[in-house]
């Protein structure tokens, strides 16, 4: 399988209780026939996928994914539009463009 516009980034998360900081790998990658951006979070300490995401994305069109530290927000930016995956705790907040 042929992957392209591959990331990797460090999300820590500090959850309500804990000492220390969770630390999940943010992975992210399309792949060619298939047409997909992927997205996983695998939590460090256990090698357990807490979260996948999905989206068509033709493999010709560029794409880059990143994650922004300030607010756990994942966003992926193609000729599309952008797109927000939020991978914080917090259930709502608004986004102003």
């Amino acid at each position: 399988m042929e992957i392209g516009d591959a990331a990797l980034h460090l999300l820590e998360i500090q959850r309500e209780g804990d000492k220390a900081p969770v630390k999940e790998l943010v992975v992210s990658y399309k792949q060619i026939y298939v047409n997909l951006y992927t997205v996983f979070v695998i939590e460090i300490e256990t090698g357990l996928i807490k979260f996948r995401h999905e989206n068509y994305q033709l493999w010709e069109s560029p794409c880059l994914g990143f994650l922004n530290n300030q607010t756990n927000d994942f966003i992926v930016l193609n000729k599309d539009g952008t797109s927000f995956l939020p991978l914080g705790l917090r259930e709502k907040k608004s986004i102003n463009n």
